[in-house]
């Protein structure tokens, strides 16, 4: 495939081997074939194209001959690792345009390593993401040039299995498809690994979740034009295969988090806009309710939220904050809608 890989908004960004955090890498002839053939080893293998174009981008080497993902399945740690995602459209946004937004908590050794991506695959969409340098796929969320965006939270839980990844999935969504209706579909036919929910938007303003497990899944449509998702399964079909693995002061802070943004999302439904989000996104509380989080632990690692991306899907636009949304302003990046045009 061909890829090009333009680089903007990196603050400090540098190359670092950060593969421990994600997966490990073999020689695809290495790899059982069963891992091969449950995984999809063309979609596996195009996920692996984009940190290569990382290393083009920041004159790294390259690493030599094939590679596939062989991916942890379930790491079931302790700590807090999660993010607080929702979206809104029409009757409960001031503007009546749609609106997607992730806090994106992750470890702190990420922070000077957040880009965002511009990338001109060389057969599908074009699109905006926000990632890790060096990381495979959409490694967070993105928004395409028909308006379709997209953002995944971590859940641990029961249903695991060889498959692709969240990151994998994302970047064939971005790629591929232009609807919420048409990712679902092919996220139902997809070959999962399971552990993560999908929040997803367009610019017609359809909104939902998938939530991804390895052999079932559940699919959240929005609630009066609003839906909410954190580090929780919620659907009938996956409800009891979460597992919280948290301590005991932060236990069921996923839960909490829910309800704080629901909460106070209908509680300002038709006024929901980029300057009331902003002010959510940044705001505190105790360990269960803090949207924006600043001294969580995973894995005897520091998390925190390292920033926040504010998707504008009817202008093809993202809002991004690198680092905490409470303590700096955000940078604006667009996407024209024409095949032919530049990247603005």
């Amino acid at each position: 495939m061909d890829w090009k890989w333009i680089f903007s908004a990196c603050l400090n960004a540098r190359w670092h081997p950060i593969w421990r955090t994600v997966c490990s890498l073999r020689p695809l002839d290495k790899l059982p074939s069963t891992a091969l053939k449950a995984g999809g080893t063309t979609q596996a293998q195009d996920t692996l194209l984009r940190p290569f174009g990382y290393a083009q981008g920041r004159q790294a080497q390259r690493a030599p001959g094939p590679l596939a993902l062989v991916l942890d399945p379930l790491s079931l740690g302790t700590g807090t690792k999660g993010c607080s995602t929702w979206a809104a459209s029409k009757g409960s946004t001031s503007s009546g345009e749609p609106i997607l937004v992730k806090n994106r908590d992750y470890h702190l050794e990420h922070l000077p390593l957040q880009v965002v991506v511009r990338a001109e695959p060389g057969d599908g969409h074009r699109y905006l993401c926000v990632g890790s340098a060096g990381s495979p796929g959409v490694f967070g969320s993105g928004i395409n040039e028909k308006g379709l965006c997209v953002a995944d939270t971590r859940v641990r839980c029961l249903d695991n299995g060889p498959g692709l990844p969240a990151y994998s999935l994302m970047m064939q969504i971005l790629e591929q498809y232009e609807s919420v209706r048409s990712a679902l579909e092919y996220l139902r036919r997809a070959k999962r690994m399971g552990g993560s929910n999908l929040i997803l938007a367009d610019a017609q303003g359809d909104l939902a979740v998938f939530e991804v497990g390895h052999r079932r899944y559940g699919v959240i449509e929005a609630d009066d034009h609003l839906v909410v998702n954190t580090n929780h399964f919620v659907s009938p079909d996956l409800k009891a295969r979460f597992v919280d693995t948290n301590p005991p002061e932060t236990k069921g802070n996923s839960l909490h988090r829910y309800k704080k943004l629901e909460g106070v999302l209908r509680g300002s439904y038709g006024e929901v806009g980029v300057e009331l989000t902003k002010r959510l996104m940044a705001s505190h509380g105790d360990p269960l309710t803090s949207i924006c989080r600043h001294k969580d632990v995973f894995m005897g690692k520091k998390t925190g939220t390292i920033s926040t991306a504010i998707y504008l899907p009817a202008e093809r636009k993202l809002l991004f904050r690198n680092g905490r949304p409470c303590e700096g302003e955000y940078e604006a990046f667009t996407l024209r809608q024409a095949q032919d045009a530049p990247f603005q």
